[in-house]
């Protein structure tokens, strides 16, 4: 396992892994480029710090957003 690693903040739509990263404000930056309409940073922050597994839909179109680690 890679040392110094804390945190991988995925995204899951139709069953299938379409986003993984290991911080949190580049994957926010990523999961923008697929979903214009996507929430903010802060929003981000602060549903992860509340749990490590949630589902929201954009643009009629259900991701699951989970933290490993």
């Amino acid at each position: 396992m890679l040392q110094g690693l804390k945190a991988l903040y995925i995204v899951i739509f139709n069953g299938r892994v379409i986003l993984f990263e290991t911080n949190l404000r580049s994957f926010v930056r990523e999961f923008e480029k697929i979903e214009k309409e996507s929430r903010n940073f802060d929003f981000f922050y602060r549903q992860f710090k509340k749990t490590t597994y949630f589902q929201m839909n954009f643009s009629n179109k259900e991701y699951h957003f989970q933290r490993l680690l």
